[in-house]
């Protein structure tokens, strides 16, 4: 049993003195983190824009402005009838059709020179009148004096709407002064001319003895002009 321990003792010892003589082992050195260098990332060709044609709308048609005086109507009395209130009637339609103003004039045969006194009178009292109307120079001075006719003055000079100086000039001056009153005012301006006249064969005057002479009749003009 002695000896036993003595063993033991001397194998425990020998066990020591080896674990004294064996090299020491160092720790594996640790590992250094990895430093990820970063990615550049090679640029990529752009690919060319194509540019998608524009398309244009279609624009909108601008509305055309109303004639200044779009509505506006015209009523006009005057004694044609027959042929010749056919040519009158187609110079009105020529002025509807054409005028820049939207103007519509609507022409009304009234009668005779007497049926339109009678109605204008009649309409000075009812106040049923027409814009503008033909009658004689006796008559339109009558309406006038009442003030029912409108001196055209300030509208023929007007700088807008008026007549120029050569449409002026393009007027017989003789015409205006039949249309024109005392005071200056221009009421209207005629649309046909008559006249008194004597007519003689010369010739056949002298074969019966009477002397060729000059005479001077003197005329007597009773013209239709139309006022407003």
């Amino acid at each position: 049993m002695k000896k036993l321990n003595i063993l033991l003792s001397v194998v425990i010892l020998f066990s020591l003195v080896l674990a004294a003589c064996a090299p020491k082992v160092s720790p594996p050195p640790a590992e250094e983190p990895k430093v990820e260098e970063p990615k550049v990332e090679e640029p990529k060709p752009e690919e060319p824009k194509v540019e998608e044609p524009k398309v244009e709308e279609p624009e909108e048609p601008e509305e055309p402005e109303a004639p200044e005086f779009e509505g506006v109507t015209v009523q006009f009395w005057h004694v044609y009838s027959d042929a010749p209130g056919a040519a009158l009637q187609a110079l009105v339609d020529e002025f509807n059709d054409t005028n820049p103003y939207g103007i519509f004039v609507d022409s009304l045969d009234q009668g005779s020179y007497r049926d339109i006194e009678d109605k204008m009178n009649a309409g000075i009292q009812s106040g049923d009148l027409p814009d503008v109307v033909m009658a004689y120079t006796n008559a339109l001075a009558d309406w006038y004096s009442v003030g029912f006719i409108a001196d055209l003055n300030p509208y023929i000079n007007d700088t807008k709407y008026g007549l120029t100086s050569d449409q002026l000039a393009d007027l017989y001056p003789h015409l205006k002064a039949a249309g024109s009153m005392p005071d200056g005012a221009w009421v209207a301006y005629p649309m046909t001319q008559s006249a008194n006249v004597l007519v003689y064969n010369f010739t056949w005057a002298e074969e019966l003895g009477f002397l060729k002479t000059t005479y001077n009749f003197s005329r007597v003009k009773r013209p239709g002009l139309c006022s407003s």
